[in-house]
Order: structure tokens, then sequence, then C-alpha cells
């Protein structure tokens, strides 16, 4: 569970919900994430509605060797359930992703390094109908030390609407962003905050505070 505050463009805050079930291994699991409220304030409108459910199926095609990296899959997609499409907050359409993703990590002395990188295709309805394609990629260095971790994101997507003649720089779906999240494990649970940062087509900034709790049920009696 985590709090969002977005702030730039037009201000929001909400409580966010996000679960992941392993299914029958550790090496597969479903995922749903989903703002449950959220509180928006912009140039035009002002009030509070519950925001977009996703699933998503995620596996671990590949565990890291010595030499192979880990690779893991995912396909999404995106309900219809948000509400507020007549003032452009969530759009009364399906849309879905699928990405993969190659990662590898180093010991050096007590510390764990993490680098991973990849990307995927995300297809989405836009409000008038239209359909629009984009390619996603992005790239994470991180850092553990013990219970603690740190991690930086690049990433982003780029939709074909921005080369169109019709759209062309108005469609604002190549957005970018870096994002930063610390945490710290204590037992079973997990305190983190998160800061992103738009650089281009997306004029937000988003800071997450949030706590989760694990239970591996898959060895539980």
């Amino acid at each position: 569970m985590a709090g969002d505050y977005y702030c730039g463009k037009n201000y929001t805050t909400d409580i966010f919900l996000k679960t992941h079930i392993p299914l029958w291994t550790h090496r597969a699991n479903l995922s749903l994430w989903w703002p449950v409220i959220e509180w928006y304030d912009d140039t035009k409108n002002k009030g509070k509605m519950s925001g977009d459910v996703y699933l998503s199926i995620d596996m671990q095609l590949f565990e890291e060797r010595r030499i192979v990296p880990s690779w893991t899959l995912r396909a999404a997609l995106k309900t219809a359930s948000g509400g507020g499409c007549e003032i452009d907050r969530y759009y009364d359409c399906p849309g879905y992703f699928f990405d993969t993703y190659f990662g590898k990590t180093f010991q050096i002395v007590s510390a764990v390094i993490q680098i991973f990188s990849g990307g995927g295709f995300l297809c989405w309805q836009t409000d008038n109908g239209r359909q629009n394609d984009a390619v996603q990629y992005g790239v994470l260095v991180g850092l553990r030390l013990g219970n603690f971790s740190i991690s930086e994101t690049f990433g982003g997507y780029s939709g074909w609407e921005s080369n169109s003649k019709k759209y062309g720089h108005l469609a604002h779906d190549c957005p970018m962003s870096l994002k930063t999240k610390l945490s710290y494990v204590i037992s079973n649970w997990e305190i983190g905050a998160m800061l992103q940062h738009g650089l281009s087509d997306y004029p937000y900034t988003q800071l997450r505070i949030g706590i989760s709790y694990s239970i591996d049920i898959l060895n539980r009696e």
C-alpha cells in the first residue's frame, strides 16, 4: 500500500494498492495494481475518483547463472474500470503491453549491484477511438547493502502519433522519466520511497511513500 503525490501540470494525490500472487512457483506470479481513490485538481476540474485496475502475468524464463543473465517476461492488461473519460482522467477502454527484461547481479565485498535492461510493446485506445501503439524501453541500476537498497531507472515509450502528420509534437506520446527508489527491509516488511521526474512529454513529478508485507504462501503448511 502506498500514497502518491503528483505535482506539475496539475496536482493529484492517491491511495495505491499492489499485490503479487505466486502461481504454483516462485518464478511466476499474478500481479494486480490499482489507484483505489485519487483526489485531483487541474485547471478545469477538481474532485475524486477511482482509477484503472491493471493485471499482469510475470514469468522468470531463466534464472541467473554465472554467465547467463536472468530473463523475465510480463504480459499486462489495462481494464476499462476507471472513470472520468469526459474530463480526461481515465479512458473507458482497454489497453495492454508486453515487456521483457534481462538482468545481472554482481557481488562486490558486501554490496550487490544490479543491472537490468529491456523493452516491450504497448497498445491502447485513445479518447476518440484511435489505437496508439508504442515501443517501451528501460534501464535500471541498483545497489543493495544488507537490508537497504537504492535504484535508479530511466525509461519511457515512443508512440507512432508523434511522427504522424496530423498530430506531430502535439501527440505527447513519447514520455521519458527518471525514477529513484529507496527501500529498507525489516523481517517480512518493506518500507520504501520513490521519486519520479518527467523528462519529456510527462510534465509531472511523482512522490510515493509505501509499505509492503510478504508471505511465502508456497512454503506454508
